[in-house]
């Protein structure tokens, strides 16, 4: 798993994730998230589309990193979900809980004439 593809909408951050998330890799996205956050992005919507496989850890991976957002007064968006990995996130009921989205233009939008959390 990688954190890739960085670029700027306007004043929106996006960012993919490359390959799977599991017990192997969660640590280093939260680190990687993290260091995201302490850079100052209040806006960020991370790019699903090459996500490949998720993790029951990861669920609470996601979780942490959501709330981590929310704490820090900044938003986080998830788009292009698909397959296995929205299955999961459906089946998990955190489709309640996250900002999804079906494309990267409508989680940027969504930030528009919104203020963070």
């Amino acid at each position: 798993m990688q954190i890739v593809d960085r670029k700027r909408v306007g004043d929106v951050t996006v960012w993919a994730i490359d390959g799977g998330l599991d017990a192997t890799t969660h640590d280093e996205f939260l680190v990687e998230m993290q260091k995201i956050l302490e850079a100052g992005e209040k806006k960020v919507v991370l790019d699903c589309s090459r996500l490949t496989y998720i993790s029951s850890l990861s669920l609470g991976t996601f979780v942490r990193v959501h709330n981590r957002f929310k704490k820090a007064g900044a938003g986080l968006k998830f788009a292009k979900l698909h397959g296995n990995v929205a299955d999961i996130i459906h089946f998990a009921r955190l489709d309640d809980i996250f900002d999804l989205y079906p494309s990267l233009d409508e989680a940027v939008r969504a930030f528009v004439g919104q203020k963070t959390p």
